[in-house]
């Protein structure tokens, strides 16, 4: 994730790269084209993931970005993805240009950096100070944006939805940044919906498994004793049996000495 995306016209170039270096001063890692898109890569597909790992949209507003196809695609992006935007006026924007600047830069407040009006340094600490206001919020609206479309690029495979108590915080950001900029998209809502949903049918699989566990246990338990009982029954039939055959031995015995005595005595 990075702190901004700045999106601009390359006329403006020079002004931009002053703007990266300020920012590196400050180790603030912002998202440009210039450096940050592989020769490779389907530079599309780079741009928007910019625009959605970055904390801020910064719109550099000129005559030329104001009427750029492709400062509006980023835009566009920005807009789906609930970024912060913060336009930064570099040059002025008038007349039939400043009908084709999108509304989403023309809407919110401006900061104003042209080079022969304003202070530099004064401008960027304001730009530094939009970027950091509710800066939690914005970095938690960043990673869950994140996780989330990686979730709907794989398909909504539910290994990549949220766990643990990661999701009651997640819970807790969205209720509590209902008044908050940027707001949560319909992504981050069904994302953090779907990772609730997830728990509670693990939760009650667990349940289910405990019970039916709990269940044989006591199964376990209940033939466990009925074969004790049995155990103990059939020892007291074999000690009874026992006792009774000794007893028939006895009287045997006792009867064969009565009439082994009775015939010594007849002769």
């Amino acid at each position: 994730m990075t702190d901004a995306f700045i999106s601009y016209s390359r006329r403006d170039k020079v002004f931009v790269q002053r703007l990266h270096e300020s920012f590196k001063a400050l180790n603030r890692d912002v998202w440009l084209d210039w450096e940050d898109i592989p020769l490779t890569s389907d530079w599309r597909r780079e741009i928007q993931d910019g625009i959605e790992k970055a904390n801020c949209f910064v719109f550099i507003v000129s005559p030329d970005s104001a009427k750029s196809e492709e400062c509006r695609v980023e835009i566009e992006t920005a807009v789906t993805t609930k970024k912060r935007i913060i336009p930064v006026v570099y040059r002025d924007v008038t007349g039939d240009d400043y009908k084709q600047l999108h509304s989403a830069i023309s809407g919110h407040n401006w900061i104003f950096c042209r080079d022969d009006k304003e202070d530099y340094q004064t401008v960027f600490d304001t730009l530094i100070a939009a970027m950091d206001t509710d800066l939690g919020h914005i970095r938690e609206h960043t990673r869950l944006l994140v996780r989330a479309r990686e979730w709907e690029d794989k398909k909504r495979d539910s290994s990549y939805l949220l766990s643990g108590s990661d999701i009651s915080a997640a819970e807790n950001w969205l209720a509590s940044g209902q008044d908050k900029s940027p707001k949560a998209t319909e992504l981050h809502a069904q994302y953090i919906l779907a990772s609730r949903q997830r728990a509670i049918r693990r939760q009650r699989t667990l349940l289910t498994a405990a019970s039916v566990a709990l269940v044989a246990m006591a199964v376990l338990a209940v033939v466990a004793l009925w074969q004790s009982q049995i155990a103990s029954r059939n020892a007291a039939e074999a000690r009874s049996l026992e006792l009774a055959a000794n007893a028939q031995v006895a009287i045997a015995n006792n009867n064969y000495c009565l009439l082994y005595t009775s015939d010594a005595a007849d002769e």
